[in-house]
Order: C-alpha cells, then structure tokens, then sequence
C-alpha cells in the first residue's frame, strides 16, 4: 500500500508510514499515539513519557515506582513533622531520577559527562540564586498571620518574580541546545526536564531554609508537611520543567511558534506563583488550596509539553519530505523498535508498527556486540573456521532475557536512586541536628521605665548597634480606633489597617507588629490577655506555637493605660512560600476604667536584630 499523505510505499503490515508517521488505517486517529510513546494518547497525564521521552517499552512502570517509594519515604518523614527530611527526599528524586534515565537509556551517548554535570550544576545554582532573591521579598509574608498581602506584595511575588524564575530556568536549556548536538526536539525535552528539576531543587531548599534550622522547626501538622514538601518537591519541578520545555521545543524544532509556547509557559508559571501569594491568606487551608493548585497546573504544562513535542517530531517529518529540512534522528542502519519490537529501517522517521519516532527511540544495540543471541563460545567459534561462512541471522525481537534499548536493570536503578536520597537525607539530617534547638529569648517589651518618660511628655530614644541615638518623634501619629494613635519607629511603616487594628514593619522585613484596639471583657489584664491570646491561636496559620511561663504585669502611670501584661511566644511558620522560627511577644494594654484594651502581637525572625526590639518598645510607650 502506499501512504495517502507521501504516496511512499509501505508493506501490508504496516499501521504508520515510516516516512511521515501518517496512520495508514484509517480507523487510527494519529492523537490517540503519543509520537514518543505511542501507548498513550498525546493528551495523556503522563510524567514518565512526557519527562524521559526515550523510555523504552515496558520500562515506565520501573521508573514509576522508584519515583513512588520515594514519595513514599517522603510521606513517612512529614508524618514525624520533619519537613526538611520530607523536601529532600521529594525535591532530590525527580533528578536522580532523570540523571539515571539517562544514563540507562545512552541518550547522550556522544557528550562527555561534563555537558551534564555542568547542566545539573548551573540550573541548581541558578535556582538557588533566584531562591535567594525570592526568600528576601518573602520574609514579610512569613511574619504574616492570615493577613491579606499587598497589592506591592502581588506585584512583586506574583509577577515580576515569576518573570524572573521562567527566564532563569531558560537559561540552560537554551545554552546546552545551542550547541548543534543537542538541538532536537526531544533532546530539549531531556534538558528541560533535567534544568527543571534541578533549578527546583535548589530553589525549594533556599526558600526552606528556615526547615533545616532546627529539629523542631516543622513538628507541626504532618498533612501540612506533606502538602508542602509534595508541592514543592513533586509538582513544582514538573511545572518548572514543562513550562520550559513550552518554549524550548519550537525554539528548536517546527510545527509549533515559539512566541505561543513562550507565552504558555510564562503564564503557567506566574500563575503557580500568583495563587501561592494569594493563597497565604488562608493560613493552613491555603496550604491544601496551593497543592490542589500546584497539581492542576503540573497536569497543564504536561499537557503543553507533550502536545508541543508530538507536533514538532510530526512536523519534522513532514519537512524533511518537501526538502525544508533535513530528518535528525532517524537510524543510520536497521534497528530494532525499543517499543514494540519491530524492525525499522534506514532512515525511517517512525516505526511502522507503534507509530514510535525514532528520535526518541532508545537505541537497541548491534547484534555484533557481544549482547545479542548471536554470541559463540570458543568452540562454536574454532569449529566455524573450517565451516563456510554463514550470512548474519536477521534483527528481530530478542527474548525477554535481553535487554531493549537501555543499559541497567530495575534492581539497579532502584538502588542507584535510593543511595543518592539516602545520603541527601543523611546531610539533611546532620544539618538539621546540628542546627539551633534552644532559639535565643523573645524581646522584653513589657513597658517600664520608658513609660514615664512617655508620661512626663519627653522625647524617648534608642541607639542602634553602632551607638548612633536615634528619636522617635511625633509627627505623624497614626491613628487606630477610640482615641489610641502610635507613632513608628524610624524607618518603620504601615503596612495594612483595618478598622480597629493597623500592622507595622521594620525596614529589614525582620519584625512586625500588630496592635488591635477593642472592649474588653473585664478588669482583669492577665484574664483578657489570655482570652486574646486563645482567639488568636484559635484562627492562626502558626505551628508549634509555645506560650513561655506565666504572664508578667505592671502598672502603668499612663494616660490611656493603666495595667499592661505581657508573655513571650514562640513558633513556627511554614508554608509553600517558606518556613521560619518567630520569637515574639503577646502584650495587653487595658484600662481599667473604661476597660478599652490594645491587644499587641510582636513578632521577629530568629535572626533580627536588637535594633527593633527597642524599636518595638518606644512604639508601644508613644501609645501610653
């Protein structure tokens, strides 16, 4: 028969054309098979096809469950609440496992090991670069209870840093597929999924640097931990990787503009960052809401990737036929389908059979090599010197004791993955036991001798680390609710008011303070602060959250205020966006004549400073 798209003939049996890939039944929709794995339809949900295109038949559900047991083992560690353990175990996998594959399967049999290792190693210190550079405009979200982000916040999290990750993600795929070795289509797939990966790794490890601080950073709740290190071990790097692969393929190939794939992938990514800002709001459900987001769009960009790779692998044949360019990857020689067994001929785009294109086909080796049926003792091969010589038996199938198309066994690929997340788990735990376990003392702000001086009408002051004074004037005081106003500290600003409370941060994200002004329900300012303090908790997106000893008095000679208690706190934050340790302090301001009460909630990161603990203090005195 010949094929009713290039007229070149083809045997009874054949099901494709081996030119054009042309379905030759027309029974056979060309959708419904994957040009890289013809098992499956081209809009398949599939990570192992879409991720590793050179997977030979039979070998995907290898790969599968490796990648599985790791989630597995992933899982065990966020039941313990140690999500440092839980990311590494997910983020460090999908790379072992692409590098393996890799390996397995000879896809870059012809680059020294160097080409990828400086591919791993340039994404993964891209990322962290760009985990650096998000962690410094994320620090303000972190100290943030269930509180609605900036419009700046959007901009910046939600918008420009996304540009900036997607372009930081291009960057070696496009370097590596430069060069002319690596400018197919499905090679841009690999680098992609490799560049992915590795840019993810580095990016979530950077961003959670707060997990490996101490053992007890994450003791939370083990579902969130879960969602967290499944999202940004598991889903983030596919999102990472086909959105580049969006871009990268028609960069490479034809069929398909590179402008629409550039722009798909650029959109995917904002929005997986976009819905993480906007999420935060809703503290511990946003963490579910941002997994269930994360997964819709990790089925999206494998959906854009593989349509992206099918119509360039069907459009370079279609190009080679009119002379528009030339076919790469098309065997030299007869070889033998990875897929389906089948033999393919010279020069043949697609296997006959399946459908398969040959350039992602993992090559079968030679019959001569040693490894094939063929193979004589020395004294088969000492008798055939005084035999006539014999024609070279035919390629087929080989017996399922051989092995098609890849060079390593499921024992061994298994083995080789779980040894590099072990000792990956191994520097994680080390660090993490190694790090802080007794986090210094919270901030002593309980108002005290400042308190007269903000009563007698001076003017109080501090001194930064370097011993330079600094005032806290009165120009612009800000008001709050019933008559109560504060004033920032220098380099302090509003960063959200509602109606009866306003938020402040210090210049360097490190601290925050919230002030609500309301009724209080009795006289008594340790039972109102602990009834704050119980609602607070009752509706926070803090874990591990720990009230230190009993709560501290005094009685103020004030105008507005006349007995304060205060007690000190400390926990964790974590969250896609990332984790830290917060030291803070829950104060009560309450007076006892008409029982109008200021509930304070300062909070800093473990690493701040001791300028806006003072800072924190002439604050609260300019309410007094």
């Amino acid at each position: 028969m010949d094929c009713p798209n290039c007229s070149a003939p083809q045997p009874d049996a054949a099901r494709f054309c081996a030119r054009c890939g042309t379905p030759l039944d027309p029974g056979i929709h060309r959708s419904k098979y994957f040009a890289a794995h013809p098992e499956e339809p081209v809009r398949a949900l599939a990570v192992m096809s879409t991720l590793m295109p050179h997977l030979s038949g039979g070998r995907h559900h290898i790969y599968r469950g490796v990648i599985a047991l790791a989630l597995l083992g992933s899982l065990i560690a966020a039941a313990l609440g140690m999500l440092s353990i839980a990311l590494i175990l997910a983020a460090i996998t999908l790379p072992a496992v692409v590098l393996t594959y890799m390996h397995d399967h000879n896809v870059w049999h012809k680059a020294p090991i160097t080409v990828i290792g400086v591919a791993f190693l340039l994404s993964l210190m891209i990322g962290i670069c760009v985990g650096l550079l998000e962690g410094y405009f994320t620090r303000p979200m972190l100290l943030s209870d269930r509180e609605m982000p900036t419009l700046t916040q959007i901009l910046e999290l939600g918008i420009l840093l996304p540009v900036v990750a997607y372009v930081a993600v291009l960057i070696t795929p496009v370097l590596i597929t430069a060069r002319s070795a690596f400018r197919h289509p499905v090679d841009a797939v690999v680098i992609c999924s490799l560049s992915g990966a590795a840019f993810s790794l580095g990016l979530s490890v950077v961003v959670q640097r707060g997990a490996f601080s101490h053992i007890g950073a994450t003791a939370g709740n083990p579902a969130h931990v879960a969602f967290i290190a499944l999202t940004l071990g598991f889903l983030q790097p596919i999102i990472f990787a086909t959105a580049a692969a969006m871009a990268v393929v028609p960069l490479r190939g034809v069929g398909a503009s590179t402008a629409l794939g550039l722009t798909k992938g650029l959109v995917l990514v904002v929005l997986y960052e976009l819905t993480t800002v906007l999420l935060t709001f809703f503290g511990n459900h946003g963490i579910v809401l941002t997994t269930l987001a994360a997964l819709v769009l990790a089925a999206a960009g494998l959906l854009g990737a593989r349509d992206a790779l099918h119509t360039s692998l069907v459009a370079e044949a279609q190009a080679a036929l009119t002379g528009g360019r030339a076919l790469s990857g098309a065997p030299d020689g007869q070889q033998i389908c990875a897929h389906c067994g089948a033999v393919i001929g010279a020069g043949a785009a697609f296997c006959q059979i399946c459908g398969k294109a040959t350039a992602a086909l993992a090559r079968h080796p030679a019959p001569d090599d040693g490894r094939t049926e063929g193979r004589q003792t020395s004294a088969e091969a000492g008798a055939a010197t005084s035999s006539p010589p014999q024609a070279p038996p035919p390629l087929r199938y080989p017996s399922g004791a051989e092995r098609v198309g890849h060079r390593l066994g499921p024992f061994t690929i298994a083995a080789i993955v779980a040894l590099v997340i072990l000792i990956a788990a191994t520097v994680t735990a080390v660090i993490v036991l190694g790090g802080t376990t007794s986090p210094r003392k919270a901030p002593p702000l309980l108002p005290a001798a400042m308190a007269a001086a903000a009563h007698s009408g001076s003017v109080p002051t501090l001194r930064t680390e370097q011993g330079v004074a600094i005032t806290l004037t009165a120009a612009d005081p800000i008001n709050i609710a019933q008559g109560i106003s504060i004033t920032p500290a220098p380099g302090w600003a509003l960063t959200s008011r509602g109606s009866n409370w306003v938020v402040l941060s210090d210049p360097n994200n490190a601290a925050k303070m919230k002030v609500t002004v309301k009724t209080a329900g009795g006289t008594d300012a340790v039972a109102v602060l602990h009834a704050d303090i119980h609602s607070k908790l009752a509706n926070t997106a803090m874990t591990n959250v720990s009230v230190m000893g009993v709560a501290a008095t005094r009685t103020l000679n004030s105008r507005n205020f006349q007995r304060a208690a205060s007690t000190d706190y400390s926990a964790d934050y974590s969250g896609q966006m990332g984790t830290t340790h917060i030291l803070g302090v829950f104060m009560e301001l309450l007076n006892t004549s008409n029982r109008l009460s200021a509930f304070i909630d300062y909070r800093e990161t473990s690493d701040a400073t001791a300028y806006p603990d003072g800072a924190g203090q002439m604050m609260i005195n300019s309410m007094l």
